[in-house]
């Protein structure tokens, strides 16, 4: 059929990347690949240097491999055209990652991982949490991470929304980080900064503390 195409009817065959769509699958996969290289600092009680960005390629590019295998084992879609295209630009893209984590949080020691944080509202008695990528400390100050897929650098009013009477209303985006805030604080960890990190960018985009959007609120 290709000799057919090409040669008899001359209609030249185009380029066709095939990706994975599921983006929900997708984030999983990132997520587990960053929890499982950041499980090792917590493991040996170890802060991020800037000094080691070699050896953390090396160690993210072996924890990307672990979680493609095991994902391979559990689901019977994993494999083919489409899913090696996916674990190739995922290698490329976690491979960034501990550059753009020595701009902002180097010396920064992880203290807590997927960590389910919650409080009480005690005039409501209604109990919020939430899941939280990871907490990193450093001289006794914390900062919250988020992972997205895909981010941008938002303007404060994405976050802060106020009427012409300086009444706060509902922010168009922003609510994750301002809440986690909440969270921790209520877990008695004092909060020094908040970042989202975009896996697409590779780039982390502060939203409190320094380069934060909200760094005076």
């Amino acid at each position: 059929l290709r000799y057919l195409m090409a040669y008899i009817y001359k209609i030249e065959e185009e380029p066709y990347i095939l990706e994975i769509e599921d983006a929900l699958t997708a984030g999983s996969i990132m997520h587990e690949i960053l929890l499982l290289f950041f499980t090792q600092f917590m493991e040996k009680n170890e802060s991020f240097s800037a000094s080691r960005l070699a050896e953390y390629g090396d160690q993210i590019g072996s924890c990307a491999q672990k979680v493609f295998r095991s994902w391979e084992k559990a689901e019977d879609q994993f494999f083919g055209p489409a899913w090696e295209s996916f674990r190739k630009k995922t290698l490329k893209q976690m491979l960034e990652y501990p550059a753009a984590e020595a701009e902002f949080f180097n010396e920064y020691k992880p203290v807590a991982l997927e960590q389910w944080m919650e409080f009480t509202l005690d005039k409501e008695k209604v109990r919020a949490g939430g899941f939280i990528d990871r907490i990193s400390e450093n001289a006794g100050e914390a900062v919250i991470v988020d992972y997205k897929k895909s981010w941008k650098k938002q303007k404060r009013e994405k976050f802060i929304c106020e009427d012409d009477a300086g009444e706060l209303l509902a922010p168009e985006k922003g609510y994750q980080l301002p809440f986690y805030i909440l969270l921790a604080r209520a877990a008695g960890i004092k909060v020094a900064g908040t970042s989202y990190y975009s896996i697409k960018d590779a780039k982390h985009y502060p939203v409190s503390g320094i380069g934060g959007v909200l760094n005076d609120e």
